[in-house]
C-alpha cells in the first residue's frame, strides 16, 4: 500500500510539474505571437502620460510623417463620433518624429478608447478610464530595466505579465515607475516598456534613472506635463506634477542635485495643489536602504538635498528605486527614526514620512549567502529575495494601502497602510534650517559639472552634440 501511494504521489508530481512547464510554454508562445502581430504599434511605442488633472492626459507615439499626427477619442469601441486631438511633433535622433497629442476635457468615471493616426498610419485601438473619485488603484514598480543585450521581446513580456497579475488583483488605472524603465537607455527599450496592450491601455507615469542618462531617447518618449523650465537639469527631462483622485504626485529627477530647482518646483505644485490631501513623491535613488556600501558616498549627499524636502512640504509617502532591494521605512523625520514599522502595519497620523524601494523587474538583484547586506537604521520592513516584486497601492479618502506581491503569488507578502484623519496629518510644523540652502545650492554647482560631463559623454558615444546651454539647463 505504502509502494502504491508513493508511486501515485510520484505521478502527481510529475503531472503537476509537466503542466507547470506547458503552461509557462504557452504564455511564451502568446506573447511572441502578440509581439510579431503587434509589431507595428509596438515599434511607434504608443503609450498615454499623465495630464496634470484627471480631465487631461497626453497621448504619444513615434511617427514617419511630421504632418497630419493626430489622436482620436471616443466614448465607443468603434470610435463613433470620434473627436480629433492634433499632435505637436519633435523631430528625433533617428529621423522621423515624436508626436504628442494633448487631450483635454475628459470626464471622471468613463472609459475613453482612442487611436494614434498619422499619413499613411492608424494605430489598433485602446482603452483607458479616468477615475471617478478619491478612490483607485496604482501599480508601482522600479527598475523594470528592458534591455536590448538580454532580448527585448523577453523582458518585455516579463513586465507585461506583472501588469496582467497587477490588473487581476486591481483596477490599476495609473502605472507609477520610478526611473530605469531602460538599461541603454535605447529607443526600442521604451517600446518594449509599453508594449503590451495593458501598458497601452493604462496612464503611465515615468521618470529619469541613471540608466534612463545613458542615451537620449528618453527625452524623446517621455511625454509628461513638465511644469518648470528656470534651474539646472537633465537635457532628457525635468520634474513634473500631476493630481489623481485626492492626490498630488510630485515626480522629479534624483540624477539631478539642484536642490534650489526641486525646492521651487515642490513649493509651485503644493501651492497650485493646496486642498489635496495626499502627497507622494516619487524619484530613483535609494535615500535610506544603505543596502549597497558603496553607494554611501553619493546617498549622503543626496540625503542632505532630498530629506529636507520631504519634511519641509510634509509628503506622505515616497517611492524610491535604484538599489533592486526591497525596503519600507520607519516613520522618518529629520534624518530620525520616529515610529519603528517593523512589528506594526499601520500607522494613523504618522508624524514624518515612509519611505519605500521595490525590487527590479528584470534585475532583481543576486544574494551572495556569505555577504548578507547591510540595511540601514531607518528601515523598518526589508526582503532578500531575487524574486520579481510589484505593488498595489490603492488610495483613498482617509488612506493608502501599500500591497507589495512576489510574481505568481495570490497574495502579498507584506500590507501596510498610513491613514491620515486631516490633510496635515501628523506632520511637524517644519523649521527651517539655513544650512538646506547651502546644500541646495552646492548640489546646484555640483549639476552644472555633471551635466558638462554627460553632455561630453554622450558626444564621444553617439557622437550626439548638444548645444552647451541645453546641456547644463536642460
Amino acid at each position: 500500500m505504502k509502494k502504491i501511494f508513493t508511486r501515485l504521489t510520484c505521478v502527481v508530481l510529475c503531472l503537476v510539474l509537466l503542466f507547470s512547464f506547458t503552461n509557462t510554454a504557452f504564455a511564451a508562445d502568446g506573447w511572441h505571437e502578440y509581439w510579431q502581430a503587434n509589431s507595428a504599434d509596438i515599434e511607434k511605442g504608443i503609450y498615454i502620460a499623465p495630464g496634470q488633472t484627471e480631465s487631461e492626459r497626453t497621448i504619444r507615439w513615434y511617427s514617419d510623417s511630421k504632418d497630419g499626427n493626430f489622436a482620436e477619442i471616443s466614448l465607443s469601441e468603434d470610435m463613433a463620433d470620434a473627436k480629433q486631438f492634433t499632435a505637436s511633433v519633435t523631430e528625433t535622433p533617428q529621423g522621423d518624429y515624436s508626436a504628442e497629442a494633448y487631450i483635454s476635457g475628459l470626464e471622471k468615471g468613463e472609459t475613453y478608447y482612442y487611436t494614434c493616426n498619422a499619413d499613411g498610419y492608424k494605430s489598433s485601438v485602446y482603452s483607458f478610464s479616468t477615475v471617478a473619485d478619491t478612490s483607485f488603484s496604482a501599480l508601482y514598480v522600479t527598475d523594470v530595466h528592458i534591455s536590448y543585450d538580454e532580448g527585448i521581446e523577453e523582458q518585455s513580456g516579463k513586465f507585461a505579465d506583472i501588469i496582467s497579475q497587477a490588473n487581476d488583483k486591481a483596477d490599476v488605472s495609473v502605472i507609477l515607475s520610478t526611473g530605469d524603465q531602460a538599461t541603454l537607455g535605447r529607443r526600442d527599450e521604451y517600446c518594449g516598456y509599453v508594449a503590451s496592450e495593458d501598458a497601452k491601455s493604462t496612464t503611465v507615469a515615468i521618470l529619469e534613472g541613471n540608466h534612463d542618462r545613458k542615451n537620449i531617447d528618453y527625452k524623446y518618449f517621455n511625454a509628461n506635463p513638465e511644469t518648470d523650465d528656470a534651474g539646472v537639469k537633465s537635457y532628457i527631462g525635468g520634474d513634473y506634477w500631476f493630481v489623481k483622485g485626492d492626490t498630488l504626485f510630485l515626480v522629479m529627477d534624483a540624477n539631478n542635485a539642484d536642490g534650489a530647482y526641486h525646492h521651487r518646483f515642490m513649493k509651485n505644485a503644493i501651492k497650485a495643489n493646496k486642498d489635496v490631501k495626499w502627497r507622494v513623491a516619487m524619484f530613483h535613488h535609494d535615500l535610506l536602504g544603505q543596502r549597497i556600501p558603496h553607494r554611501e558616498s553619493e546617498n549622503k549627499l543626496l540625503r542632505l538635498i532630498w530629506l529636507p524636502l520631504m519634511d519641509e512640504f510634509s509628503i506622505d509617502l515616497v517611492l524610491m528605486g535604484h538599489s533592486h532591494y526591497y525596503t519600507l521605512s520607519n516613520v522618518v523625520y529629520r534624518k530620525k527614526t520616529v515610529l519603528s514599522t517593523a512589528d506594526i502595519d499601520k500607522v494613523t497620523d504618522p508624524k514624518g514620512s515612509v519611505y519605500m524601494v521595490s525590487g527590479s523587474i528584470n534585475h532583481p538583484r543576486g544574494l551572495d549567502p556569505e555577504d548578507v547586506p547591510p540595511v540601514g537604521e531607518n528601515i523598518g520592513k526589508y526582503v532578500d529575495t531575487e524574486e520579481m516584486i510589484y505593488n498595489i497601492l490603492d488610495f483613498s479618502e482617509d488612506s493608502i494601502v501599500i500591497k507589495s506581491y512576489y510574481s505568481g503569488e495570490d497574495e502579498p507578502f507584506t500590507e501596510f497602510t498610513i491613514e491620515k484623519s486631516t490633510q496635515q496629518g501628523g506632520h511637524p510644523k517644519y523649521i527651517q534650517n539655513p544650512l538646506n540652502a547651502i546644500a541646495r545650492f552646492l548640489g546646484e554647482i555640483y549639476s552644472v559639472f555633471n551635466n558638462i560631463g554627460v553632455r561630453s559623454d554622450l558626444k564621444k558615444k553617439y557622437d550626439i552634440i548638444i548645444p552647451f546651454f541645453a546641456g547644463i539647463f536642460g
